[in-house]
């Protein structure tokens, strides 16, 4: 894509910082190409969060244009083009409705100016009508009603479109020195700073002019070097005046964890691990066995990645909301097969472990993509026994996904070969004693988790239980659960008949972690 260079008197100092970031986005030929990557590192505050700039690219272009491409261009150039002028990207058919605001506007695309341009009519006439004599309360009431409605039909849409027109006034860039805590200040914010006497503010605002005049030039050299000294403006800050600012490691092994999905890398590694292991088992070689281990391997390491590597950056381990814990399942599974095949000497736990695993990370594909997104927790999550008991729940699902995935291995082998002595038979009663021994286990740990869950609920709220959503679904499985073990021990039933009060018990854990948080209000609605 092309672009003019933005002229001094309409496009503000922050703004300039960040458009020779877009320079891998200029046409060949019209202008002179500058170094691309150079500000990637740079680092800004953002939802409460220090990150680098590419990081706030990736989830801002994503947000934006919720989570497709634009065009040809990748989505972090594109949010790069928007901060860069944003007053353009506000007048161009950029945004794609979706079927319940597509209703409202009748339009396949739309400008973000069209979308604010028309809420701002709305609420000015629901406005002019609450203040008019002539409008009856009824009346009112029932515009109010129909503006309510229809935020909740274009209110995304709405979302997006404001994010573009306050892109290049939201970043902040350079930390406070009057507020060392982590304050930060957006380019306004540092100019009257500075006005007001703060002088170690000003190489990091005369490094924004330094690259206003470069990117105006398109002089590749003296961008370098402001680019250069806007990085060591801030590292000086940090250093004179105790504020905060990520380390060089920690950007670097942030960029590293956004680099790739690790959702569709979690998902090809596990899909791949369980396909080679069920080429081992029709045709046992030796080959197979040792890519199968690999692959699984691979993917244990990459789980272990994900929920480390988040661990690193946001300070804290992966238990904000449904999105992150899920994560947390998916390396815990790997860790229950392992730990199965040393107890029973059989690669076949792998397999299922791996299956479960990819089908886990095919589902995380599903939830939204902002919810991936590293931010602080709110405060009601800032307790000792958040660790505790969210780790304790998330083993125990994980768990008793393992034992709902080789009771239907079960079944499967039951009805390959419902009758007699041959290995299928065998096979489906091993799998049955293992999956009773693994329902054991996981409703050990979710009694815990239940447990402690009560005793952060008297921590936090003052109270033991409350008849919450969450607290009644998690009963109810564990109800399910308690009548699986008190069947087995005290009846004996049939496999089938276990089977099918496993596969209950895990629909009500699913709803308990997905349809509590979806479709019911709730204190745990963490998503």
């Amino acid at each position: 894509m092309s672009m003019a260079p933005p002229r001094r008197s309409s496009c503000p100092p922050a703004v300039v910082l960040l458009g020779a970031l877009i320079s891998s986005c200029l046409g060949a030929g019209q202008h002179t190409p500058l170094p691309s990557g150079l500000l990637d590192d740079l680092v800004v505050m953002a939802e409460g969060r220090l990150k680098p700039f590419a990081t706030l690219a990736r989830e801002e272009a994503g947000r934006i244009f919720a989570y497709r491409r634009y065009g040809a261009q990748p989505p972090a150039e594109t949010y790069l083009d928007i901060v860069l002028s944003p007053a353009e990207w506000l007048d161009r058919k950029c945004l794609v409705p979706d079927r319940r605001a597509r209703a409202v506007f009748a339009a396949e695309a739309l400008a973000p100016r069209e979308v604010l341009e028309d809420w701002d009519r709305r609420v000015a006439a629901l406005h002019a009508m609450q203040r008019g004599d002539e409008s009856s309360r009824a009346d009112f009431q029932r515009a109010r009603a129909e503006l309510e409605n229809l935020w909740s039909r274009i209110g995304g849409l709405y979302t997006r479109a404001d994010a573009i027109r306050g892109a290049a006034s939201s970043l902040r860039f350079l930390p406070d020195v009057s507020a060392p805590e982590g304050e930060w200040l957006t380019e306004e914010g540092a100019r009257a700073a500075a006005a007001r006497g703060a002088a170690a503010l000003t190489p990091g605002i005369e490094a924004f002019s330094a690259l206003e005049r470069a990117y105006g030039k398109r002089d590749a050299t003296e961008y370098a070097k402001a680019a250069q000294a806007l990085k060591a403006a801030q590292r000086t800050l940090a250093a004179e005046h105790g504020c905060a600012i990520l380390p060089a490691p920690m950007v670097t092994c942030e960029r590293l964890y956004y680099a790739v999905d690790f959702r569709v890398t979690g998902l090809a590694l596990f899909a791949a691990a369980a396909l080679v292991f069920l080429l081992a088992g029709l045709r046992p070689r030796t080959a197979y066995r040792r890519a199968a281990n690999g692959l699984y391997a691979l993917g244990a390491l990459w789980t272990a990645w994900i929920v480390g590597g988040h661990t690193a950056i946001a300070g804290r381990l992966p238990l904000k909301n449904l999105h992150e814990v899920f994560l947390v399942v998916l390396f815990f599974v790997p860790i229950i097969g392992l730990v199965l095949r040393a107890a029973f000497r059989d690669r076949l736990y792998l397999g299922v472990a791996a299956l479960l695993t990819a089908v886990g990370f095919t589902g995380s594909l599903f939830l939204p993509p902002e919810g991936y997104a590293i931010s602080p927790p709110v405060a009601i999550l800032h307790s000792p026994w958040r660790e505790v008991h969210i780790l304790t729940i998330m083993l125990s699902y994980a768990i008793l996904l393992v034992a709902f995935g080789l009771h239907a291995g079960c079944v499967a082998a039951t009805l390959a070969a419902p009758r007699g002595p041959g290995s299928r038979a065998l096979l489906a009663e091993r799998l049955h004693r293992d999956a009773v021994l693994t329902v054991g286990w996981g409703f050990f740990f979710l009694t815990v988790g239940i447990a402690t869950g009560a005793a952060w609920a008297n921590s936090s709220w003052g109270r033991y239980w409350g008849w919450d959503p969450k607290e009644v679904w998690a009963t109810v499985a564990w109800l399910v659960y308690a009548l699986f073990l008190h069947l087995r021990v005290f009846f004996n039933p049939r496999r089938e008949v276990l089977a099918a009060v496993n596969a209950v018990g895990f629909a009500a854990i699913l709803f308990t972690y997905f349809g509590v948080s979806y479709l019911l209000a709730g204190l745990h609605a963490y998503r």
